[in-house]
C-alpha cells in the first residue's frame, strides 16, 4: 500500500484528521514494515541527542518529555470518548492513536526492559556524565553505575554501588530512582549525594537541593529535607540522621578533601581510592584515633605530611609505590 501524505499522518497524530484520512492511514500502519517509519521518527526526536544537546538542554523540557505528555493526553481523551463513539469510522482514529503507546514503548524501550549500560570508574580517577534526560552524575572512584540506554516512558532507574553525585532534571511525571544495596533513593528533580560501597555497612545519603524520599527492602521508610544527611546501617536495617555537614559529605565532587570526626581507617580507605594507592597499618595505630581535617591540595605527598602534623603516624612510600603507616616515636 502506498504511504500516506507526511501531513496526513500528522493529522492523525494530532487527532485532527478526518475519519477517512484516519482509516487510509490506519490500513497503511498496520504491517510490520510500514512501522519502521513511525519508529525512525519517534527515535530521532526522543534519543537521538548529543552530549552537546543534552546539555543545552538540561534547564529545559526535552522532546521525551513532550512526547510523552502529548500521549498521555491522548489517552485520557480516548478513555473520556470511548464509552460514546461506537461507530467504527470515527473510533478508528482513537484506536490509532491509543496504538502508539505501546508501539513507541516497545519498539523504543521506554515501556519494555532496555539494554543497561554500565560505567566503572577505577581507583584514582573520576567522572561525570549526562543520561539521556539531562540528569548529571558526577562518579567517584571506586564506583559503579549502571543506566538504561533510553529510559522508560514513566520511570527513570539507575543502579549505583559507590559513590555519585546526581543532578537530577525534574519530570513531574517521571521520577528517578537510585536502586543501591538494599536500599532505594527516589527523587523528581533534586541534586544529592549517595555513598554505599560493598565493604562498608554504611549507606550515607546528603541531600542538597529539593526532596528525596529512601525506602529499604523490608519497607522502612525516611524523608530527607535540604541539608539532612542520613546514614542507613545495612545490618541493623536502621536510619539515623548525622550531624555531618553536607559540603563535607560533598566535597569530592571540587576535587577537595574534608574529614569531619573520621577515623584514619576512614581517611585512608578514601585516600587509596582516590589516588589508587595502599595503605599498611597496624590495627593497634587506628584505635580512638579520630580527625577534623580538610585539603585543597591534589599531591597525596603533600596531603600525607599535613596528616603527619596533626596526628601521631607517619608514612613511608615503598618500593611499589604504597605506604607503610608507622606510629610515630
Amino acid at each position: 500500500m502506498k504511504k500516506p501524505d507526511n501531513e496526513i499522518i500528522d493529522k492523525v497524530i494530532e487527532d485532527t484528521a478526518t475519519p477517512a484520512e484516519a482509516r487510509e492511514v490506519f490500513r497503511w500502519f498496520v504491517t510490520t514494515k510500514e512501522n519502521e517509519y513511525l519508529s525512525e521518527r519517534i527515535l530521532e526526536e526522543s534519543v537521538g541527542i548529543t552530549d552537546t544537546q543534552a546539555t543545552e538542554w538540561i534547564d529545559h523540557v526535552i522532546p521525551s518529555e513532550r512526547m510523552r505528555e502529548e500521549l498521555k493526553r491522548k489517552v485520557r481523551k480516548y478513555r473520556q470518548f470511548r464509552r460514546f463513539m461506537r461507530v467504527a469510522a470515527v473510533a478508528i482514529p482513537l484506536i490509532f492513536i491509543v496504538s502508539l503507546v505501546p508501539f513507541i514503548g516497545y519498539q523504543n524501550g521506554l515501556l519494555a526492559d532496555t539494554n543497561m549500560e554500565e560505567i566503572y570508574v577505577p581507583k584514582g580517577e573520576r567522572l561525570q556524565i549526562i543520561l539521556q534526560d539531562g540528569t548529571k552524575v558526577y562518579i567517584n572512584s571506586d564506583s559503579k553505575l549502571k543506566y538504561p540506554k533510553v529510559f522508560q516512558l514513566f520511570k527513570r532507574d539507575v543502579e549505583l554501588t559507590g559513590e555519585a553525585y546526581f543532578e537530577v532534571n525534574k519530570e513531574a511525571m517521571r521520577p528517578f530512582t537510585v536502586h543501591l544495596n538494599k536500599l532505594d533513593v527516589k527523587v523528581l528533580g533534586t541534586k544529592f549525594d549517595v555513598r554505599s560501597y560493598i565493604n562498608e555497612n554504611n549507606i550515607i545519603v546528603a541531600l542538597d537541593e529539593g526532596k528525596i524520599a529512601m525506602k529499604d527492602l523490608i519497607g522502612k521508610e525516611l524523608t530527607l529535607k535540604p541539608g539532612n544527611v542520613v546514614v542507613y546501617d545495612k545490618k541493623l536495617a536502621t536510619f539515623s540522621k548525622s550531624t555531618t555537614e553536607i559540603n563535607t559529605i560533598t566535597s569530592w565532587t571540587a576535587n577537595n578533601l574534608q574529614f569531619e570526626n573520621a577515623t584514619l581507617t576512614e581517611l585512608l580507605i578514601t585516600l587509596e581510592r582516590q589516588y589508587n594507592v595502599k595503605f599498611n597499618m597496624p590495627d593497634t595505630i587506628a584505635l580512638g584515633v579520630r580527625f577534623n581535617f580538610s585539603s585543597r591540595k591534589v599531591n597525596l605527598q603533600e596531603i600525607l605530611w599535613d596528616l603527619e602534623k596533626i596526628s601521631k603516624v607517619k608514612f613511608r612510600e615503598t618500593k611499589n609505590g604504597n605506604y607503610e603507616v608507622e606510629a610515630k616515636n
